[in-house]
């Protein structure tokens, strides 16, 4: 369904939104390297946006970034389980002030 859904969208649109990625511009690269909190980056290995997702955890020290195998950009449908599970995980190392920071698959 998800490809179907899409399959009409467009090239440039997906295109563009590569072009719009906000790291690419200095001043933002040394905005997000200055955040201190930790933040949660939860992306499908399906999702179009998943290589931009990789890059924004690059520039967020303290990220922890989740990758959801056989997900689209919509995975918190696709996969609910696995999304949860990633929310959850994160909230509660959170909570108990673990180190957030890395790349996990689900």
């Amino acid at each position: 369904a998800y490809i179907e859904r899409y399959a009409h969208q467009p090239l440039n649109g997906y295109f563009g939104v590569g072009e719009a990625l906000p790291w690419r511009e200095p001043w933002l690269k040394e905005a997000a390297r200055s955040l201190t909190m930790p933040v949660a980056i939860i992306a499908g290995t399906e999702d179009v946006m998943h290589r931009g997702a990789e890059l924004l955890h690059q520039h967020l020290p303290h990220s922890h970034f989740v990758s959801i195998q056989n997900a689209p950009h919509d995975s918190v449908n696709a996969r609910p389980e696995a999304f949860n599970q990633a929310v959850l995980d994160f909230l509660e190392a959170v909570e108990q002030g673990k180190t957030v920071a890395g790349h996990r698959v689900l």
